[in-house]
């Protein structure tokens, strides 16, 4: 019986190091105008492709969809309006394109969402433009203590809507009540 209580001690003690563990590997960070952005898994930090991106994370999809990148631009308090960037995001769009903006409160903050689905033209900044259908653009502009962050999430249809909630939840954690 000693031996059975030293051994269920034991498990018990290693199940909660177990648990400790996952906690603290699934609380990484990406910070911009004095905001905090908390995730887990699946999200993976990846080094910033540019200096023109406040962070960048990689969604890993399971299965056969795609993994979809996540980045983050911060560009001060001079980023322009949030009627500007949605109209040069739909533009980033060829022909018709089925887009959507919502207005979320976060404990208090106003997160506006937007969405476009359509043929986009995929390329960086004086890049060749290579057009990708049936593509979809999450994004969320989230305001912060010096100017607004653009969280971008672009990529094929069904690898993006199956990552929707972790984008919002993402976007939103830096004003999730603590646990």
């Amino acid at each position: 019986m000693k031996k059975f209580l030293t051994s269920l001690l034991l498990l018990a003690l290693t199940a909660g190091f177990a648990i400790s563990q996952d906690k603290a590997a699934a609380t990484e960070s990406v910070t911009a105008s004095g905001l905090t952005f908390t995730f887990g898994k699946p999200w993976q930090k990846m080094k910033p492709a540019s200096s023109m991106r406040a962070g960048q994370l990689k969604y890993d999809n399971e299965g056969d969809l795609a993994d979809v990148e996540a980045v983050f631009f911060h560009f001060g308090p001079n980023s322009g309006s949030v009627d500007a960037n949605l109209q040069r995001w739909k533009g980033q769009f060829q022909g018709e394109v089925e887009s959507k903006t919502e207005e979320k409160d976060h404990n208090g903050t106003k997160v506006t969402y937007f969405t476009a689905t359509g043929t986009f033209m995929d390329g960086g900044f004086g890049q060749a433009k290579t057009a990708k259908d049936d593509w979809i653009m999450l994004a969320a502009i989230v305001p912060g203590t010096d100017g607004v962050v653009f969280i971008k999430f672009v990529g094929p249809k069904a690898a993006v809507e199956a990552a929707k909630a972790d984008f919002e939840k993402l976007a939103s954690s830096p004003f999730a009540k603590a646990e």
